[in-house]
């Protein structure tokens, strides 16, 4: 009985080395993780210096790095295109055998953004595929390949700068609404004759389609010459009012599509006080935004779906609207 027993204490305390061991290995691996990811946080070489081998590669979306001078650059790119980022570890798995470990660990990535003038969060979901080596007591990556599996871009209102919290957007500020608001001063600025703020909606140049009420094909044009044109065709009307409802927007990255509908009316009081003439349809406006994180209008189609009124003192608009403006 006292040898079994002995035997058995024996089996125990092999068992509790071999416990003990696996523990401070995936204590060590655990560790190599927080480094990289503390380390990536705070651009520290130090840290990532701590976490991989000399011959280490290091990939991701869009890039690859070879031995650890080229790897620690990865810092510096970091520093370039997110001014803060929060890397969180939740769970990994490795395979330890002896002094080498492969496995993968789950992780977020948030990382902030300056687009135009405004920051955004860019969330990764990630898993990282690792290889570390046992170097001494410490464990470090071989190779650390990132797969992202999906992502995430939204608005931040406000982002610390030095020991504060500073404003770096309007609240519930939506984009779509600024697509929205951009197209609608199209009918502001041809309404109230403002064609400082009609210009100001183009892009240098923009692409026109009214085919399907003047049978005109689409055409590109300079803005400042579709303001002017516009400025005397409208000089030729005594009155009219855009109305614009039911935005459809769509965005995709720095590009938008608006699609409207428009219901135009149109006066002149020449001969007949109640002379009018009104279009209904929608509009299919396409936009881009600058670098200055303003959008402009490039591409303005117009698909007629009724009309009614008298039609007839369009067709000399532009004539009586350059004897108006000469007259003036």
């Amino acid at each position: 009985m006292y040898r079994k027993q002995g035997r058995g204490h024996e089996s125990e305390r092999k068992g509790n080395q071999m416990n003990s061991s696996t523990e401070r290995d995936e204590a060590g691996i655990r560790r190599a993780t927080n480094l990289y990811s503390v380390g990536a946080d705070l651009r520290d070489r130090g840290m990532w210096t701590r976490a991989f081998t000399q011959d280490c590669v290091l990939e991701g979306p869009g890039f690859r790095t070879e031995g650890l001078e080229a790897t620690l650059a990865n810092l510096d790119h970091l520093e370039q295109y997110f001014p803060h980022t929060q890397h969180r570890l939740h769970i990994q798995s490795h395979v330890i055998e002896g002094d080498r470990a492969v496995g993968v660990s789950y992780a977020t990535a948030d990382q902030v953004t300056m687009t135009n003038g405004r920051a955004e969060l860019l969330a990764w979901s990630l898993r990282y595929i690792d290889e570390l080596v046992r170097d001494g007591a410490e464990w470090r990556f071989k190779s650390r390949k990132l797969l992202v599996d999906w992502e995430e871009i939204r608005p931040l209102n406000r982002v610390r700068q030095g020991d504060e919290l500073a404003m770096v957007a309007r609240p519930l500020e939506d984009e779509r609404i600024t697509v929205a608001q951009t197209v609608y001063k199209y009918a502001t600025g041809i309404d109230n004759r403002d064609w400082a703020i009609f210009r100001s909606i183009f892009a240098d140049e923009v692409e026109m389609d009214f085919a399907s009420w003047n049978e005109i094909p689409r055409h590109s044009i300079r803005a400042d010459e579709l303001r002017d044109n516009c400025q005397v065709f409208f000089a030729g009307l005594d009155a009219t009012q855009h109305s614009m409802s039911n935005p459809t927007v769509t965005i995709d990255g720095n590009r938008a599509r608006c699609v409207v509908y428009m219901q135009a009316e149109h006066f002149l009081q020449d001969q007949d006080p109640g002379r009018r003439y009104v279009i209904g349809g929608y509009y299919t406006d396409d936009l881009e935004r600058g670098n200055d994180g303003i959008w402009r209008l490039t591409a303005v189609k117009l698909t007629l779906l009724w009309e009614a009124g008298d039609r007839s003192f369009m067709n000399d608009a532009v004539a009586r609207g350059l004897a108006r403006l000469e007259g003036a």
